[in-house]
C-alpha cells in the first residue's frame, strides 16, 4: 500500500521542517512549502491526500483555504492556529466542521488528527 502523501503549508521554516520529519519517520510523504501560491504549484504536479495549514499564512488563511476547497475538494484539510478562528469559519469555508490544531501541536496530537482526517470518507 503506498505511503499517503502531506502537503505542509506553514511559512515558520523550522516549524514547517520539524511537522515534514514527525510526518515522514510515521511513514507518510511530506512536502512542505511558505505560502498558498507555492501550495498550487504543488497541488497542480502531485497527489496529495491532506493538506496542513497554518491559518496564520502570508496573506489571507480564509482566502487560501477556500480556494483549496474549492479546486481540490476531495483533499483533507487540517488547519493550524496560533490564534482562535472565527466562530463561523465552517460557514466561509465550506468545511462542515474544521479541524483546527493549536500552536504549538505536539507530534503524537499532530498525528492523531491526521491519521483521523485520512480514516474519513471522501
Amino acid at each position: 500500500m503506498p505511503s499517503k502523501s502531506i502537503l505542509i503549508i506553514e511559512d515558520d521554516l523550522h516549524l514547517r521542517h520539524s511537522m515534514s520529519l514527525v510526518l515522514r519517520r510515521a511513514g507518510y510523504q511530506a512536502d512542505g512549502v511558505a505560502q498558498a501560491a507555492e501550495a498550487l504549484a504543488y497541488l497542480k504536479t502531485g497527489q496529495y491526500d491532506l493538506i496542513i495549514l497554518d491559518f496564520g499564512i502570508p496573506g489571507n488563511g480564509l482566502n487560501a483555504l477556500s480556494k483549496l476547497q474549492r479546486l481540490y475538494p476531495s483533499v483533507a484539510v487540517l488547519i493550524l492556529s496560533s490564534q482562535p478562528l472565527p466562530g463561523k469559519i465552517h460557514e466561509f469555508s465550506g468545511l462542515e466542521t474544521p479541524v483546527l490544531l493549536m500552536k504549538p501541536v505536539k507530534p503524537e496530537c499532530l498525528l492523531e488528527h491526521v491519521e483521523m482526517l485520512l480514516a474519513r470518507p471522501l
